[in-house]
């Protein structure tokens, strides 16, 4: 089981399967309950394709880190604006 933590909420990797011109395919969710990823499922009837994954990077999510992430945005932009 892979979880997640997001703002106070825990979230839940569930797997999904469909099928696609005859084959089985998978796909993963992520919820707060096998509920919440049937309804979220079901949204997916009115989603819409972004682009292409090229990679993925984990981000720790511990308080101090996502507050130097913050000061460094705020510092980054904060000169890109001044420039």
């Amino acid at each position: 089981m892979i979880e997640q933590q997001n703002d106070s909420i825990k979230f839940i990797r569930y797997a999904c399967e469909y099928e696609y011109q005859g084959h089985k395919w998978a796909a993963y969710i992520d919820a707060t309950s096998i509920e919440n990823a049937e309804a979220r499922l079901r949204c997916l009837g009115r989603g819409k394709v972004l682009g292409e994954l090229i990679c993925t990077i984990p981000v720790p999510t511990s308080e101090p880190f996502i507050n130097k992430l913050i000061t460094w945005f705020k510092k980054t932009t904060q000169a890109n604006i001044n420039a």
